[in-house]
């Protein structure tokens, strides 16, 4: 199997199974189906395979892996001279004749025997003209009938014979061209027996090879097993057909094929048939192929052979046909009770069957009686683990259904990575269970899932509260038998009935889903109030109207001509995420949102600021006044928020030096806090350090916290509904915001935007 190391390297490994104790039977299933990604489904692999009627499984057994190391690597040594000696005989194939393949020695041979026959034929011609007596004039004469009679003795030598006809230069070039060809006869003939000679050869060492093959295992095939039975699909679609078996019945060495409740015997090469696969089947619309091969020890099967003899023996003899004064056995036993009858005939199946097998049927029965108990009670357990398994199922819908949220949740973004940090985004506002697995992992989604699968089975398979505990159990069994987390479901103490029966239960960890369902409210109150800020800024941005270049080149402070001034949202926006910030404790509640809020005020505090200096000379002194309540407020937000320290001290002084009132601003804003602190609590009036929640009451009664009119309670009346819609518009406006900052703290300074 190829792999990639934790190192990136790219690696082959392989795994093997070694055997401790061999058992009676072997299963082997055939990978008959896989995925095909282009059609995005399952298909039938309906390739042929061969598979022999006796196999030994001394090669798997744990103590001979040496041996087997080695029959490994000499059966592979050997497979691979096979496979040169094959390439080798390949080419001593020659080529096609008419219809027939000719090996590369027939062709040869053909060749020279063409040569030598057109040869005679030429000799068997100027014979036959006479014995040279005649007169050169007589010759000249009778050319033509020479000529004519010479292509009719060629043409009856055999089918490799030229014709002669055409100009007398032409038939001359090829009689000398005949009469020259004794090397070129030789040569071919010499090379058709080398080729031959080198093929026996090549073959003759071929066959010892494969021979060795056979025998490299020879050590290990001690513990032979033989084949039993054969599971057979019909059909080419992996999803659909009809299935088969076909037994073998050692007693009476027969191949029997059942067909739903169709049974009938069949012979050994029919079955073969069924089993191997092929692709011609598949082209003629009959495909059938094995998925499951299983074999049996070879000395159970010979004791079932032995069992069958012994059977033959007792019905074909005397006794079993009748008696010569006529009192047969089965008028003997037509006087004999049901009893004796039943008894009789229990005691020759058990001297039939094998020892071994026995000896297993009376083990089974004993746990059998020991520990299945009643019919009715293994009928009301099979209920109870089919309800299991309906809900296993459901889950399992749910499952595959989480896995893309999944890589929703974790593509949320870091506040704290500077090159990402505007791209946030909560996808807890899609769905409960990707707020489960923001705020608590994905453990608690697998739970929830869980106690939707139950709430969504119990109308439907109805089962009674009573038996609530054992549909648990079974399901918390299927869990861990698919690997899946169970955690969720804990296994009770058992319990033993007045029948003896023992009652397993476990229950359900409950999900507190009153606390999760007002957390995830607060969620979608949070995220409402966020989008309810961030949209009241770029409303605002929107419609104000647009900078002129002077304003861009360094001249005086002037509005768009012709247009009215539309009043910056930034201080209204703040001050409500402020007194979101104040009102919960986003940092234990919902970390993300908290980070969040903090972001978007600390980006628009800091641009702020940065814009006022960088056109403090060019702002009339009015613009500045106008500006000082805001960033007083803002110098009371550094205060209290827990930013860096090494962040907010640089900026704070920068506020104060723009607008030296700021310190009292916040000693006036300090000094009600104090009060209200010293009348409760007996401490000195104006004295003492503000602990945090007392400084998120001084927020909370700043004007501009204030000046949102609606109230908490106004924006959980009006809040969303989680959902995709809900997502998207959250995500827009934020990264928006984050990418316009500077802008918009300049329509704040400027009254204007670009």
């Amino acid at each position: 199997v190829d792999y990639t190391t934790p190192a990136g390297s790219k690696a082959t490994g392989s795994t093997r199974v070694w055997l401790r104790r061999l058992p009676k039977l072997l299963f082997f299933q055939l990978q008959r189906v896989t995925f095909d990604p282009e059609l995005k489904a399952q298909v039938k692999l309906e390739d042929p395979f061969d598979f022999d009627t006796t196999i030994y499984a001394d090669r798997f057994m744990h103590g001979n892996e040496a041996k087997s190391a080695a029959a490994d690597v000499q059966s592979e040594r050997l497979r691979r001279r096979c496979t040169r000696l094959e390439r080798a005989l390949r080419h001593f194939g020659g080529g096609a004749v008419g219809e027939a393949e000719l090996s590369a020695e027939s062709l040869l041979a053909r060749a020279a025997e063409c040569i030598d026959q057109n040869m005679q034929a030429l000799d068997g011609k100027e014979v036959a003209d006479g014995d040279g007596s005649e007169s050169v004039e007589e010759e000249q004469e009778d050319e033509e009938d020479e000529q004519a009679a010479s292509i009719r003795a060629m043409q009856r030598w055999h089918p490799h014979r030229l014709s002669l006809g055409g100009e007398a230069s032409e038939q001359k070039e090829l009689r000398a061209l005949l009469r020259s060809s004794e090397p070129a006869l030789q040569l071919l003939r010499a090379l058709g027996s080398a080729c031959q000679s080198r093929k026996a050869r090549l073959e003759e060492e071929l066959e010892n090879l494969r021979e060795q093959l056979r025998a490299a295992y020879d050590p290990l095939s001690t513990r032979p097993y033989e084949l039993f039975a054969i599971w057979v699909h019909q059909g080419h679609e992996a999803k659909s057909g009809h299935y088969l078996a076909y037994l073998k019945d050692w007693r009476r060495d027969r191949w029997v094929r059942f067909s739903d409740s169709q049974v009938s015997v069949v012979p050994w090469e029919l079955v073969k048939a069924a089993a191997l696969g092929s692709c011609e089947a598949k082209a003629n619309g009959s495909s059938s192929a094995a998925y499951v091969l299983v074999y049996m020890e070879a000395a159970l099967a010979q004791a079932q052979r032995f069992a069958g003899d012994k059977e033959t023996i007792a019905e074909e003899s005397p006794e079993s046909v009748g008696q010569p004064d006529g009192n047969t056995e089965g008028e003997a036993k037509a006087g004999a009770s049901t009893d004796e009858l039943q008894k009789a005939s229990e005691a020759r199946a058990v001297e039939l069957m094998p020892p071994r097998l026995l000896r297993d049927i009376h083990s089974d029965n004993v746990v059998l009686r020991r520990e299945a108990g009643s019919w009715e009670e293994q009928l009301v357990q099979r209920g109870l683990r089919r309800h299991a398994e309906a809900v296993f199922q459901h889950y399992a819908g749910l499952m595959h259904r989480w896995e893309p949220q999944k890589r929703i949740g974790d593509a949320a973004g870091n506040p704290h990575d500077t090159s990402g940090r505007k791209q946030l985004n909560d996808p807890a506002l899609m769905c409960f269970d990707l707020f489960l697995y923001r705020l608590h992992g994905e453990q608690e989604v697998w739970a929830y899932l869980v106690a939707k699968s139950l709430e969504a089975q119990r109308p439907v398979r109805n089962w009674s509260p009573e038996d609530e505990g054992q549909v648990l159990y079974f399901l918390a069994a299927t869990l861990r038998s698919q690997d899946c987390y169970a955690k969720m479901l804990v296994e009770m103490d058992p319990v033993t009935e007045d029948t003896g029966a023992l009652i397993r239960e476990a229950e359900m960890v409950p999900m507190d889903m009153v606390q999760l369902s007002a957390q995830y409210d607060k969620v979608l109150v949070t995220a409402h109030i966020l989008d309810s800020a961030l949209q009241n800024m770029k409303s605002a941005y929107d419609k104000a109207p647009k900078l002129l270049p002077a304003v861009l080149s360094g001249e005086r402070h002037r509005e768009a001509s012709g247009a009215a001034p539309v009043q910056s949202q930034l201080p209204h926006s703040v001050g409500l995420l402020a007194r979101l910030w104040a009102t919960w404790n986003l940092e234990a509640e919902y970390k993300f949102r908290q980070n969040e809020v903090l972001l978007v005020m600390s980006v628009l505090i800091y641009n702020t600021v940065d814009v006022i200096e960088k056109n403090l000379k060019t702002l009339p002194e009015k613009r500045l006044e106008s500006l000082r309540e805001t960033c007083e407020y803002f110098f009371v937000l550094l205060h209290c928020v827990e930013w860096p320290k090494s962040w907010k001290a640089p900026l704070q002084g920068r506020i104060q030096t723009l607008f030296p009132k700021a310190p009292q601003a916040l000693q006036n804003a300090i000094l009600p806090v104090l009060q209200e602190k010293a009348r409760t609590a007996g401490a000195p009036s104006g004295q003492g350090v503000l602990l945090p929640a007392e400084q998120k009451q001084m927020v909370l009664l700043q004007p501009l916290s204030l000046a949102e009119p609606r109230s908490i309670e106004d924006f959980q009346n009006t809040r969303p509904e989680p959902s995709q819609e809900f997502f998207e518009s959250h995500r827009t406006l934020f990264s928006w915001v984050m990418q316009n900052d500077e802008a918009l703290a300049r329509h704040l300074v400027l009254g204007v935007r670009e």
